[in-house]
């Protein structure tokens, strides 16, 4: 575990700068990839990725500021132009708050957009656990005797801990796994994003039992993460429940578009069947 990954002279490159970059340039490349399947434009999830990324960036520092520090130090923190000190459920919260105004402006559909965009945010965070946290050796786990428990050499004390991160990525690429399979089976858009985060609730509430590193107790033997988890996922559960109850869902029909007034002219009119006129007997 280094908390450089390499230095080019004066220039150094931490792994979790490295490891978000990367989640970036791979998420970005796959959600305009994937546009089309979507129904939507590679221009418009282009200007939708710069919508998420900026919110994300804002969203991820302010959360860190807030849970962590305080006073002039917490100024200096907010302000600092870096990819340190972030936070992912801030990151999430910018994210989703900055893509919700654009798609609002753009009078573009939220949830067909966050169906396609989700997914590639865990992806993100898995590669930022594994190449960012775990090889710089930050949000360590508690010590532990199993036969894959690792030494974290920032930490210098020689003590075997629970590779929380990699559990935290491995757990998050399947929550990738599910949310695409979600997406194919769904009969309106929103299911598949919304149960992500619902997952996401599960994995930290199951890794902080794991992790040393930043975590306070709140209520009894549970973190503050693991009580907002908890809230997390309750509200995924109801918030999909009143989704499949709505009266009037027509927004998130998955397939509103094909019976959209456009295409009304595409239907083919049935036939009238003409009536034979009976000829009078003279």
């Amino acid at each position: 575990m280094n908390p450089d990954l390499f230095t080019i002279g004066e220039i150094v490159l931490p792994p979790y700068k490295v490891a978000i970059l990367t989640a970036m340039i791979i998420g970005s490349i796959l959600a305009l990839k994937n546009a089309n399947n979507h129904s939507l434009t590679p221009s418009m999830v282009a200007q939708g990725i710069v919508m998420a990324i900026t919110g994300g960036l804002i969203g991820a520092r302010v959360a860190y500021v807030l849970l962590h520090l305080d006073g002039s130090v917490a100024t200096q923190i907010l302000l600092e132009p870096s990819f340190m000190a972030l936070s992912f459920h801030g990151a999430a919260i910018g994210s989703i708050l900055f893509v919700l105004l654009w798609c609002k402006f753009k009078k573009q559909n939220f949830f067909q957009f966050s169906d396609l965009m989700a997914p590639y945010l865990f992806l993100g965070y898995a590669i930022t656990r594994a190449g960012g946290c775990f090889v710089a050796g930050c949000c360590y786990g508690t010590s532990s005797d199993v036969p894959w428990a690792i030494v974290m050499e920032r930490l210098s004390d020689d003590i075997a801990r629970h590779p929380v991160q990699i559990y935290a990525s491995l757990l998050a690429i399947g929550i990738v796994i599910v949310m695409h399979y979600i997406k194919k089976i769904q009969p309106m858009y929103g299911v598949a994003t919304i149960s992500g985060f619902g997952l996401y609730g599960v994995l930290r509430f199951v890794t902080d039992f794991f992790r040393e590193a930043n975590v306070e107790n709140m209520f009894w033997f549970l973190t503050e993460a693991q009580v907002a988890s908890i809230v997390l996922v309750a509200g995924s559960i109801g918030l999909v429940f009143f989704m499949y109850n709505l009266p009037h869902r027509g927004f998130l029909d998955n397939k509103q578009h094909n019976d959209s007034p456009k295409n009304e002219h595409h239907k083919t009119k049935p036939k009238k069947k003409k009536k034979r006129k009976k000829k009078k007997k003279k």
